[in-house]
Formats: C-alpha cells, sequence, structure tokens
C-alpha cells in the first residue's frame, strides 16, 4: 500500500520531515503554486483549445527538450480542488501516478503559524492547520492506491509574518516570536503525527 510522505520548506531551505526509502536518489522536483488547478481544469476537460496541460506535461516529461532532465516529483496547490472536487483530483492524480510522477499537495500559509484562538478587528482569521491535514487525510483514506498524493509538502514560512505596526502578528517582534514559533512548531507535531498514523495502517513497501 502507498505510504504518504510530509515535507517542508523552511526559508529556503527543503528539509524531509518524515519520508519512505525511495525517495532517496537523483530526483527533480516542480513547484507549480498558482496555476496548480488550472492544470487539473485543463487535463480534465479534455479541451483541444486549451493547451495548458499538453505544455505541462511535456514539460516535466522533457524540461527544455531534454528527457535526461525529466521532472519527478510534482508540489501542487491543490487543497481547495482536492476538498470540492475529490472525483477530478483523483482522475489527475491517477494519469501523473502512472506516468511514473510523485504529486504532492502543498500548503503554504504563514497564518497557520498564529494561535487559533488569536482574534483581531476581523475575528478568528487563523487557517485552521489541523482542519486541513484531516481533510487530506480523508482523502488519501478514499482514494485508490494510484490515486493518491505521495505526499504533503508544508511550505508555512512563519517569518513571513511581519509588517508595520498593527500588523497581525509579527515574526520579528519580541512579544510575537514566542507564540508564532510554539504555535509553528505544534502544527508540525500534528502534521507529523497523523501522517504516521496514516502509514501505520500500511505495511512498509
Amino acid at each position: 500500500m502507498k505510504r504518504l510522505i510530509v515535507g517542508l520548506i523552511a526559508g529556503c531551505i527543503l528539509a524531509a520531515v518524515a519520508f519512505s526509502s525511495d525517495v532517496i536518489g537523483a530526483e527533480r522536483g516542480l513547484w507549480v503554486w498558482s496555476i496548480s488547478e488550472r492544470i487539473v481544469d485543463d487535463f480534465v476537460a479534455h479541451d483541444s483549445s486549451i493547451t495548458l496541460w499538453e505544455d505541462f506535461i511535456s514539460f516535466i516529461e522533457a524540461p527544455h527538450g531534454n528527457p535526461d532532465a525529466r521532472i519527478t516529483n510534482v508540489y501542487m496547490s491543490t487543497y481547495t480542488y482536492t476538498i470540492l472536487q475529490p472525483e477530478y483530483m483523483r482522475l489527475f492524480l491517477a494519469e501523473m501516478n502512472s506516468r511514473g510522477f510523485k504529486v504532492y499537495i502543498v500548503l503554504a500559509d504563514p497564518e497557520f503559524s498564529i494561535p487559533r484562538d488569536y482574534d483581531d478587528e476581523r475575528g478568528n482569521i487563523r487557517p485552521d492547520f489541523e482542519e486541513k491535514i484531516d481533510k487530506i487525510i480523508t482523502f488519501q483514506k478514499k482514494s485508490g492506491v494510484v490515486e493518491r498524493y505521495t505526499g504533503i509538502m508544508l511550505d508555512m514560512e512563519p517569518h513571513l509574518l511581519q509588517g508595520p505596526p498593527g500588523a497581525l502578528m509579527d515574526f520579528f517582534n519580541p512579544n510575537d516570536f514566542p507564540v508564532i514559533w510554539s504555535t509553528y512548531l505544534n502544527d508540525l507535531e500534528y502534521g507529523w503525527e497523523a501522517v504516521q498514523e496514516y502509514n501505520n495502517m500500511y505495511e512498509p513497501d
């Protein structure tokens, strides 16, 4: 059975938080970011007038025409699509897995590192990190082996919480820093434990 991997982006450093043995090796990654869900839409639509999917798959198969530089790991911001259109996401993941690509879902929001009970004039604005992790795990459990993500990539970057006086919270404010850092570490612990619990459902590959 396919195990789930968790990765962490800390600033410009990529560190594996939890991984299985097949991650190590000559691998190349591509972060897709804002066009992730448009690529899935294009794939599902099969609209010959739209070429984003074709351009995407052509590039990762042979970047700049070089098949020796083939991308192996693709990191996509597809959380909303995964929750609202799970059947389409499974079709896309099955296609990517059949082609030998590893697809990671990216969770990227520095406000994950704001305490859940933190309020300002907008009310409780903190994104619910634990809820998002739980929904990804549920998606994995309901999907066939070939329809699953390889892992979760956390791009939380709490140091981006900074701004002028009156900003939500400031990573570099000595009063805010301990709270932000503690929340960040608690989130990492929750993500680690949730994935470990999921992986323990399966025998090692």
